[in-house]
């Protein structure tokens, strides 16, 4: 009795089964375009065999993913994944900042996490997203065709990755050119010189500590300490102008000899008269303040008067009410000398904060 052969795999498949894997090899090289298309086929093969796509590694997807997507022919994907981004930022700068007032090393953490999800997980799933939309392709090109040539020949055509290459090295040469043209159109740090006026005592601009003025010996020129010039008063106070002391009336020669003891005495009594001296005690009854901002909002005011405590600044805050509503004002103070309040204003605004002396009456 005659037994049968083994029958093999091979001569198992048909010719139609042969020609339908045939088929389908072409139309996925079709798909996939004339570029790295063993890999990506190779890759597609796996995905066929286990019947679903699973995570597997793109370092073009992961790191160029934009231009990897827009070169493959993923729009809808490449919109998603900018969309994703953006909600994220603002998300993360918007909420998290303004709302939450998260610190600077959070945020900082929360967007180095940002990167390295925007990083890996278009880096594990890209492969899969290309098979997805090649199967697509594919039933689209085989419905609008009779033959399976005809439908190859419809992918490659749509595949025209030179013209794509064009347009994303045109895309990312303006990009660079945005960005460079930001770059160097930045504003100077050089800071206006400051404004001082004289009616308000408010400093508008940066503050410089005042140049100290040299003060006369009232012992060693006595007939002209009473003087005060115009020109070094306001530059030594320039929030409260130190007014002129008014000058003695000039006297007469007296013809009658004078004896040698009272030319000794008078040097003596005009020592406590000189006027420069008296006008100095103005700047210890005054008080100088720095203000650090007046709002609408009461929680910006908050924020601000919380960050200055925090930097070990003696800040208040105030309601001050008006036509236009009633506003929050944040200072810092009182200050004894103006030199004080200087100081005070030059360490707000290195917290990022705008600040400026007032001297209120």
């Amino acid at each position: 009795m005659d037994t049968a052969a083994p029958v093999t795999d091979d001569a198992s498949r048909t010719t139609l089964d042969a020609s339908e894997a045939s088929a389908t090899s072409a139309l996925y090289r079709a798909a996939i375009g004339p570029i790295n298309t063993d890999l990506y086929q190779r890759i597609f093969e796996r995905f066929e065999a286990a019947d679903r796509s699973s995570p597997h590694w793109n370092w073009a997807a992961a790191l160029i993913t934009l231009n990897w997507m827009a070169f493959r022919g993923l729009w809808g994907a490449a919109l998603a994944y900018m969309g994703a981004v953006a909600a994220a930022v603002l998300l993360l700068f918007g909420i998290g900042r303004l709302v939450y007032s998260l610190s600077t090393e959070v945020l900082w953490a929360l967007s180095a996490l940002l990167l390295l999800l925007s990083i890996v997980i278009p880096g594990l799933w890209g492969n899969a997203m290309l098979h997805a939309a090649s199967r697509k392709r594919m039933a689209q090109a085989l419905s609008a065709n009779h033959t399976v040539p005809q439908a190859c020949a419809m992918l490659l055509r749509d595949a025209n990755y030179r013209n794509r290459l064009v347009w994303i090295a045109l895309a990312d040469a303006g990009f660079v050119a945005v960005v460079l043209g930001f770059a160097l159109n930045l504003p100077t740090a050089h800071l206006p010189p400051a404004k001082v006026s004289e009616a308000s005592g408010i400093v508008q601009g940066p503050v410089a500590p005042p140049a100290s003025a040299p003060a006369s010996d009232p012992a060693s020129a006595p007939g002209s300490a009473p003087a005060v010039s115009a020109a070094s008063a306001p530059a030594a106070m320039p929030s409260a102008p130190v007014l002129a002391a008014p000058e003695l009336p000039a006297t007469s020669p007296d013809p009658v000899p004078v004896p040698e003891k009272r030319v000794e005495k008078a040097p003596a009594k005009a020592k406590p008269t000189p006027a420069a001296p008296a006008a100095r005690p103005a700047p210890s009854t005054q008080k100088f303040f720095a203000n650090a901002g007046l709002f609408a909002n009461e929680n910006n005011a908050k924020n601000v008067h919380g960050k200055l405590v925090e930097a070990g600044m003696a800040a208040f805050t105030q309601e001050v009410t008006g036509p236009r509503g009633t506003f929050t004002r944040v200072r810092v103070g009182p200050f004894k000398t103006r030199e004080d309040a200087v100081a005070a204003v030059l360490k707000i605004r290195s917290l990022g904060l705008d600040a400026e002396i007032v001297n209120p009456p």
